[in-house]
């Protein structure tokens, strides 16, 4: 264990530090493409050259891009501009993204927001509970999301304006604390109902990804995380239940399948969560290296060429 005396810590104001640990340092790193290991090591590294009395941001940032490999260096500064921009008085929106599908999205929204230092994140399951609260008479909101298709069907609808009602809140949020990105996560995120909340904000920058693997792998995570919820003996009383919700479970993904066309989407089908993290992270890529192009052209290319033009960067953000 460090001792007090012996942690890096970048200088965020006079008087005022944040603490450098290799695993928060390595977040960004994986996000950037690289391996878990390699980051890990990576962030070590990086941590041992900074001097003993502190860094600034901008000194930090060099010195990070003088340890990341080529090939992830364009990465990394893509992303670490791009919260910049989203932060700045330049840019109108911040990027949404959205996490839709069966299976897994929970686990790989916990790792997905801690890379990338999201603190705005929003459950849509959880919002259920409110459309409830509003109108108890729909007995469609007091079913489990498995009982029925025609359930789940009319659960997403009557979620909707409520969706666009939480829309509108992360954006006064937006206006008044500059979050970079929100995240959202939920089955009810299907396509046609994003094709609707996004048509009120047409200047949005959005990133759309499905998680659905083969229905045989939902079935077994759902088969896995119900056994590790009851227990043994009480899936077995409840066979009949659970056989019940795995078909609906299909039918659901059947639902979501069918609809992708309406926005465009990214899906992940593959059943290996680091190849997961992996597909997510090139879709973002792909998602801010569009914004960097459109809205500050260049810029990513000269900062990798000379890391100390973040400074210039900064500048130009402001004006």
């Amino acid at each position: 264990m460090y001792s007090h005396d012996k942690l890096k810590y970048m200088i965020v104001h006079p008087g005022i530090n944040s603490y450098l640990s290799p695993f928060m340092l390595s977040g960004s790193l994986i996000a950037s493409g690289m391996h878990v290991e390699t980051a890990y090591s990576t962030a070590k590294k990086i941590i041992a050259d900074v001097p003993g009395d502190g860094v600034s941001e901008s000194k930090l940032f060099q010195i990070m891009v003088e340890h990341i490999p080529q090939k992830n260096r364009i990465r990394y500064t893509t992303l670490f501009l791009i919260k910049r921009f989203l932060m700045s008085p330049k840019s109108k929106s911040p990027l949404f993204i959205f996490l839709g599908g069966l299976a897994g999205k929970t686990t790989l929204t916990t790792y997905l927001v801690q890379h990338l230092g999201i603190n705005r994140v929003i459950s849509i399951d959880e919002e259920k509970y409110i459309v409830r609260s509003r109108s108890p008479e729909l007995e469609h909101l007091w079913q489990p999301t498995y009982e029925s298709i025609e359930g789940y069907i009319q659960t997403y609808q009557s979620m909707i304006p409520r969706m666009r009602e939480k829309l509108d809140e992360n954006y006064h949020d937006y206006h008044d604390h500059k979050k970079w990105c929100y995240f959202w996560e939920g089955i009810y995120l299907l396509p046609s109902v994003l094709d609707q909340i996004l048509s009120d904000h047409p200047e949005m920058y959005f990133l759309s990804i499905f998680s659905l693997p083969e229905i045989d792998e939902i079935r077994n995570r759902y088969m896995h995380r119900w056994l590790m919820e009851q227990g043994l003996q009480k899936l077995k009383k409840t066979k009949n239940i659970i056989d019940s919700y795995l078909e609906n479970i299909e039918a659901i993904r059947s639902t979501i399948k069918q609809e992708l066309p309406p926005v465009a989407s990214f899906v992940i089908e593959s059943k290996s969560f680091e190849e997961q993290l992996e597909i997510f992270y090139g879709c973002l890529h792909q998602k801010i290296t569009d914004i960097a192009n459109e809205k500050f052209p260049g810029w990513v290319e000269r900062i990798v060429q000379n890391p100390k033009d973040l400074t210039v960067f900064q500048r130009f953000l402001e004006t």
